[in-house]
């Protein structure tokens, strides 16, 4: 279980019954299939926390993660890609009428640069983007000032 301010759980796998009827083959097909998966995982996760993870906590972040948040903390500017212009989340856009519990699917937060002037940013994470429709309304001030724009893993 992975925790923040409110507590979050995922479900690992599938539900397996170990009561199965012997005859069974696709069940306990399944069965090891599931602990075979499991016990792979698990020695990945070992490996990370054992070798990878103390590498990666050596090198001291400028601004540490906040676990409210998503992991980006940092984007390549527009007008010079070789630099990064670090933030900080300030918060997360909430539907009105919501309240404190969102429940809505929009990756919307709200940031500032890390700077002597902070910069109040807007960040939006969505598998689909017009970078170029964006550039066009914002040229007709219809559309906020693009600062940045990154693919990051999983398709975002």
């Amino acid at each position: 279980m992975a925790t923040s301010d409110r507590p979050h759980v995922d479900i690992l796998g599938p539900i397996i019954p170990l009561f199965y009827q012997r005859h069974d083959d696709v069940m306990k097909k399944t069965a090891a299939r599931f602990f075979g998966a499991v016990k792979h995982a698990i020695r990945s996760l070992k490996n990370y926390y054992e070798t990878e993870l103390p590498r990666l906590l050596v090198h001291k972040p400028l601004i540490p993660p906040d676990p409210r948040f998503p992991y980006p903390n940092s984007y390549r500017l527009l007008e010079n890609p070789d630099l990064l212009q670090y933030f900080r989340y300030t918060g997360k856009y909430v539907e009105p009428g919501q309240g404190e519990l969102d429940l809505s699917c929009r990756l919307l937060y709200f940031a500032e640069t890390a700077e002597e002037t902070p910069k109040n940013l807007c960040i939006k994470f969505v598998r689909r983007y017009g970078k170029e429709v964006h550039d066009h309304c914002a040229r007709r001030q219809i559309a906020p000032a693009l600062y940045g724009f990154d693919t990051l893993h999983g398709g975002w």
